[in-house]
Protein backbone atom coordinates (compact mmCIF):
# COMPACT_ATOMS: atom_id res chain seq x y z
CA UNK A 1 0.00 0.00 0.00
CA UNK A 2 3.12 2.22 0.37
CA UNK A 3 4.76 2.09 -2.49
CA UNK A 4 1.35 1.85 -5.02
CA UNK A 5 -0.04 5.19 -3.37
CA UNK A 6 3.20 7.14 -4.43
CA UNK A 7 2.52 9.37 -7.92
CA UNK A 8 3.39 7.19 -10.99
CA UNK A 9 5.78 9.78 -11.46
CA UNK A 10 7.68 8.22 -8.06
CA UNK A 11 6.57 4.74 -9.12
CA UNK A 12 7.88 5.39 -12.57
CA UNK A 13 11.36 6.65 -11.56
CA UNK A 14 11.97 3.17 -10.39
CA UNK A 15 10.40 1.47 -14.07
CA UNK A 16 11.62 -1.96 -15.03
CA UNK A 17 14.34 -1.91 -17.74
CA UNK A 18 13.68 -3.15 -21.76
CA UNK A 19 15.58 -6.93 -22.00
CA UNK A 20 13.78 -9.06 -20.37
CA UNK A 21 15.07 -8.25 -16.52
CA UNK A 22 12.48 -7.74 -14.29
CA UNK A 23 13.54 -5.74 -11.69
CA UNK A 24 10.96 -2.67 -10.59
CA UNK A 25 7.77 -1.17 -11.60
CA UNK A 26 5.61 -2.16 -14.56
CA UNK A 27 2.61 0.11 -15.23
CA UNK A 28 -1.14 -0.23 -16.51
CA UNK A 29 -0.47 -1.96 -19.86
CA UNK A 30 3.03 -1.84 -19.52
CA UNK A 31 2.46 -5.84 -19.80
CA UNK A 32 -0.06 -8.47 -20.66
CA UNK A 33 -0.07 -12.49 -20.91
CA UNK A 34 -2.80 -12.25 -24.31
CA UNK A 35 -4.18 -9.99 -26.52
CA UNK A 36 -6.17 -8.69 -23.53
CA UNK A 37 -5.47 -5.57 -21.53
CA UNK A 38 -4.22 -6.29 -18.02
CA UNK A 39 -5.18 -3.51 -15.23
CA UNK A 40 -3.09 -4.16 -12.72
CA UNK A 41 0.36 -2.67 -11.86
CA UNK A 42 3.44 -4.35 -10.41
CA UNK A 43 6.49 -3.91 -8.73
CA UNK A 44 8.99 -7.11 -8.81
CA UNK A 45 12.35 -7.78 -6.74
CA UNK A 46 14.45 -10.28 -5.87
CA UNK A 47 17.46 -11.74 -4.37
CA UNK A 48 19.75 -8.94 -2.94
CA UNK A 49 22.11 -8.96 -5.62
CA UNK A 50 25.41 -7.11 -5.20
CA UNK A 51 26.07 -4.19 -7.44
CA UNK A 52 29.87 -4.72 -7.41
CA UNK A 53 29.32 -8.35 -8.50
CA UNK A 54 28.73 -10.09 -12.08
CA UNK A 55 25.68 -11.58 -12.94
CA UNK A 56 26.60 -15.57 -14.12
CA UNK A 57 22.60 -15.55 -16.39
CA UNK A 58 20.64 -13.01 -17.97
CA UNK A 59 18.15 -14.05 -14.82
CA UNK A 60 20.22 -12.23 -11.72
CA UNK A 61 20.93 -8.68 -11.02
CA UNK A 62 20.77 -5.76 -8.54
CA UNK A 63 17.04 -4.51 -7.55
CA UNK A 64 15.41 -1.27 -8.11
CA UNK A 65 14.34 0.28 -4.79
CA UNK A 66 11.90 3.26 -4.11
CA UNK A 67 12.63 6.26 -1.66
CA UNK A 68 10.77 4.64 1.09
CA UNK A 69 12.21 4.44 4.68
CA UNK A 70 12.74 0.65 6.24
CA UNK A 71 10.69 -0.35 3.09
CA UNK A 72 13.75 -2.34 1.76
CA UNK A 73 14.67 -3.80 4.48
CA UNK A 74 11.30 -5.15 4.95
CA UNK A 75 10.91 -6.39 1.86
CA UNK A 76 14.47 -8.24 1.50
CA UNK A 77 13.16 -9.62 4.79
CA UNK A 78 9.93 -10.60 3.20
CA UNK A 79 11.57 -12.29 0.51
CA UNK A 80 14.33 -13.78 2.50
CA UNK A 81 10.93 -15.47 4.59
CA UNK A 82 8.97 -17.02 1.33
CA UNK A 83 12.58 -18.65 0.18
CA UNK A 84 12.74 -20.56 3.21
CA UNK A 85 9.28 -21.65 2.96
CA UNK A 86 9.86 -22.91 -0.47
CA UNK A 87 12.54 -24.79 0.27
CA UNK A 88 10.95 -26.48 2.89
CA UNK A 89 8.34 -27.26 0.72
CA UNK A 90 10.61 -29.10 -2.07
CA UNK A 91 11.57 -31.05 1.18
CA UNK A 92 8.11 -31.94 2.03
CA UNK A 93 7.19 -32.64 -1.64
CA UNK A 94 9.92 -34.66 -2.03
CA UNK A 95 8.75 -37.17 0.67
CA UNK A 96 5.69 -37.14 -0.13
CA UNK A 97 6.57 -37.77 -3.57
CA UNK A 98 8.38 -40.76 -2.76
CA UNK A 99 12.00 -39.51 -2.97
CA UNK A 100 14.56 -38.68 -0.52
CA UNK A 101 13.69 -35.05 1.06
CA UNK A 102 16.72 -33.60 -0.98
CA UNK A 103 15.32 -34.74 -4.67
CA UNK A 104 13.81 -31.61 -5.80
CA UNK A 105 16.25 -29.35 -4.08
CA UNK A 106 18.95 -30.58 -6.31
CA UNK A 107 17.03 -28.40 -9.38
CA UNK A 108 17.00 -25.89 -7.54
CA UNK A 109 20.74 -24.80 -6.69
CA UNK A 110 20.84 -21.14 -6.58
CA UNK A 111 17.39 -20.68 -7.26
CA UNK A 112 16.98 -17.86 -5.36
CA UNK A 113 19.30 -16.03 -6.66
CA UNK A 114 16.85 -15.61 -9.34
CA UNK A 115 13.44 -16.31 -8.17
CA UNK A 116 10.96 -12.99 -7.92
CA UNK A 117 8.79 -11.74 -5.75
CA UNK A 118 5.92 -9.86 -7.64
CA UNK A 119 3.90 -7.17 -5.62
CA UNK A 120 0.15 -6.35 -7.33
CA UNK A 121 -2.02 -3.75 -7.72
CA UNK A 122 -5.28 -5.03 -9.43
CA UNK A 123 -7.97 -2.01 -10.57
CA UNK A 124 -11.51 -1.89 -11.94
CA UNK A 125 -11.70 -2.35 -15.55
CA UNK A 126 -13.33 0.58 -15.36
CA UNK A 127 -9.62 2.31 -14.69
CA UNK A 128 -8.67 1.98 -18.03
CA UNK A 129 -10.90 4.00 -19.89
CA UNK A 130 -8.97 7.04 -20.05
CA UNK A 131 -5.89 5.52 -21.16
CA UNK A 132 -7.45 2.73 -22.70
CA UNK A 133 -10.42 3.79 -24.18
CA UNK A 134 -10.58 1.64 -27.43
CA UNK A 135 -9.38 -1.59 -25.27
CA UNK A 136 -12.62 -3.19 -24.36
CA UNK A 137 -11.24 -6.67 -24.25
CA UNK A 138 -9.92 -6.38 -20.47
CA UNK A 139 -8.78 -8.40 -17.47
CA UNK A 140 -6.31 -8.47 -14.13
CA UNK A 141 -4.35 -11.82 -15.22
CA UNK A 142 -4.26 -13.69 -18.73
CA UNK A 143 -5.52 -17.40 -18.30
CA UNK A 144 -1.81 -18.79 -17.50
CA UNK A 145 0.01 -21.60 -16.02
CA UNK A 146 3.49 -20.68 -13.82
CA UNK A 147 6.31 -22.22 -15.85
CA UNK A 148 8.59 -22.06 -12.36
CA UNK A 149 8.74 -24.73 -9.63
CA UNK A 150 6.87 -23.10 -7.05
CA UNK A 151 4.37 -19.82 -6.78
CA UNK A 152 3.71 -18.91 -3.07
CA UNK A 153 0.63 -16.23 -3.22
CA UNK A 154 -0.07 -13.95 -0.16
CA UNK A 155 -3.44 -12.89 -0.99
CA UNK A 156 -5.47 -9.85 0.53
CA UNK A 157 -8.18 -10.71 3.02
CA UNK A 158 -11.63 -10.59 1.78
CA UNK A 159 -11.07 -9.87 -1.74
CA UNK A 160 -11.59 -12.14 -4.68
CA UNK A 161 -10.13 -12.04 -7.89
CA UNK A 162 -7.56 -14.96 -8.82
CA UNK A 163 -9.88 -17.95 -10.49
CA UNK A 164 -8.44 -21.95 -11.46
CA UNK A 165 -9.60 -23.65 -13.96
CA UNK A 166 -10.77 -27.23 -12.67
CA UNK A 167 -13.97 -29.56 -14.19
CA UNK A 168 -14.32 -27.25 -17.64
CA UNK A 169 -14.44 -24.20 -15.32
CA UNK A 170 -13.57 -21.08 -13.42
CA UNK A 171 -13.15 -21.34 -9.84
CA UNK A 172 -12.79 -18.14 -7.47
CA UNK A 173 -9.91 -19.20 -5.02
CA UNK A 174 -11.24 -17.18 -1.72
CA UNK A 175 -8.65 -15.96 0.40
CA UNK A 176 -8.09 -17.42 3.55
CA UNK A 177 -6.80 -14.90 6.06
CA UNK A 178 -2.94 -16.00 7.61
CA UNK A 179 -2.31 -18.74 4.90
CA UNK A 180 -0.20 -18.52 1.63
CA UNK A 181 -1.59 -20.21 -1.30
CA UNK A 182 0.73 -22.81 -2.97
CA UNK A 183 0.94 -23.58 -6.72
CA UNK A 184 2.94 -25.87 -8.54
CA UNK A 185 4.99 -24.28 -11.58
CA UNK A 186 5.52 -26.17 -15.08
CA UNK A 187 8.95 -27.04 -14.06
CA UNK A 188 7.59 -28.41 -10.95
CA UNK A 189 5.02 -30.69 -12.85
CA UNK A 190 7.34 -31.99 -15.20
CA UNK A 191 9.84 -32.90 -13.02
CA UNK A 192 6.91 -35.07 -10.98
CA UNK A 193 5.35 -36.63 -14.70
CA UNK A 194 2.42 -35.40 -13.77
CA UNK A 195 1.46 -36.49 -9.96
CA UNK A 196 1.77 -32.74 -9.25
CA UNK A 197 0.17 -30.67 -11.99
CA UNK A 198 0.65 -27.00 -13.00
CA UNK A 199 -2.58 -25.46 -12.49
CA UNK A 200 -4.09 -23.11 -15.11
CA UNK A 201 -5.26 -19.98 -13.32
CA UNK A 202 -6.34 -16.41 -13.40
CA UNK A 203 -7.02 -13.02 -12.41
CA UNK A 204 -10.37 -11.24 -12.63
CA UNK A 205 -11.69 -7.74 -11.38
CA UNK A 206 -14.71 -8.29 -8.85
CA UNK A 207 -15.17 -4.20 -9.83
CA UNK A 208 -12.91 -3.19 -6.81
CA UNK A 209 -9.27 -2.83 -5.98
CA UNK A 210 -6.56 -6.05 -5.17
CA UNK A 211 -3.17 -6.26 -4.12
CA UNK A 212 -1.21 -9.88 -3.68
CA UNK A 213 2.30 -10.31 -3.04
CA UNK A 214 3.80 -13.44 -5.18
CA UNK A 215 6.93 -14.99 -4.92
CA UNK A 216 7.69 -17.16 -8.13
CA UNK A 217 10.60 -19.38 -7.37
CA UNK A 218 13.03 -20.91 -10.08
CA UNK A 219 14.86 -23.98 -10.11
CA UNK A 220 18.44 -23.58 -11.15
CA UNK A 221 18.98 -21.17 -14.45
CA UNK A 222 20.62 -24.17 -15.94
CA UNK A 223 18.63 -27.13 -14.27
CA UNK A 224 17.77 -30.01 -16.54
CA UNK A 225 13.83 -30.81 -16.33
CA UNK A 226 12.57 -34.02 -18.27
CA UNK A 227 9.82 -33.65 -20.20
CA UNK A 228 6.05 -35.25 -20.13
CA UNK A 229 4.37 -36.23 -23.72
CA UNK A 230 1.68 -34.00 -22.73
CA UNK A 231 2.91 -30.33 -22.98
CA UNK A 232 0.05 -28.23 -22.54
CA UNK A 233 1.45 -25.36 -20.17
CA UNK A 234 2.72 -21.63 -20.51
CA UNK A 235 6.26 -22.79 -21.19
CA UNK A 236 5.57 -24.14 -24.71
CA UNK A 237 3.13 -21.81 -25.67
CA UNK A 238 2.60 -18.66 -27.03
CA UNK A 239 -0.83 -17.04 -25.46
CA UNK A 240 -0.51 -14.00 -27.09
CA UNK A 241 -4.04 -14.16 -28.87
CA UNK A 242 -6.02 -15.87 -26.38
CA UNK A 243 -7.74 -13.10 -25.15
CA UNK A 244 -6.93 -13.54 -21.81
CA UNK A 245 -9.51 -17.04 -21.92
CA UNK A 246 -9.12 -20.04 -21.67
CA UNK A 247 -8.33 -22.44 -24.85
CA UNK A 248 -10.43 -25.96 -25.22
CA UNK A 249 -7.20 -27.77 -25.09
CA UNK A 250 -5.98 -26.54 -21.88
CA UNK A 251 -4.41 -27.91 -19.54
CA UNK A 252 -7.36 -29.89 -16.87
Amino acid sequence: KRYFSMSTEEKRKCAVEKGGFLRGYIGMGDESGSDALEVKEAYSFGYPWDKQRIPENSMQGPNVWPTLEGWQQEMESFFADMIRISEALTRAFSLSYGKPEDYLGRYCQSGDTISVMRMFHYFPYSAADDRFPDQRDRIGSSAHTDWGFLTLILQQDHVTGLQLWYDDEWHDIVPEPGTLLVNGGDYFSLLTDGEYRSPLHRVVSQGGERLSAVLFYYPSFDARIPLMARQDYSLFKNQVHSGGEVEKNAVS
